[in-house]
C-alpha cells in the first residue's frame, strides 16, 4: 500500500535476481515519496500546509518540488476541476 491505495508494479527484467533488484529500488523509491508527499500521515507535505494553513510563509521543501511541478500544470489544465489543494475544503 502506498499513499493510502494498493499498488501493482509489473516487472520485466533478464533474470529474477535482475527484477528483484528493480522491485526493490521502486519500492525504496514509493516508500521515500510516501514519507514526502502523503497528505494526511505526517510528512513533509502535511508539515508545509500546516505552516501555510497557520498563516506562515513558507519554502516549498526540494522533496515536494517534483510534486508541485507535476500538478499544478494539471490545475491550469483542468481549470481547477483537479486540484491538489483543495483537501482542507473536502474535508
Amino acid at each position: 500500500h502506498v499513499f493510502g491505495t494498493l499498488a501493482t508494479l509489473d516487472v520485466r527484467a533478464d533474470s529474477a535476481r535482475d527484477a528483484d533488484d528493480a522491485i526493490a529500488m521502486a519500492m525504496r523509491m514509493l516508500a521515500r515519496r510516501h514519507q514526502q508527499w502523503h497528505a494526511w500521515e505526517p510528512s513533509d507535505l502535511t508539515a508545509l500546509n500546516a505552516r501555510v494553513a497557520g498563516g506562515a510563509e513558507a519554502r516549498i521543501p526540494e522533496a515536494l518540488a517534483p510534486l508541485f511541478a507535476e500538478s499544478l500544470p494539471m490545475v491550469t489544465a483542468s481549470d481547477g476541476a483537479f486540484d491538489p489543494a483543495a483537501g482542507a475544503l473536502i474535508a
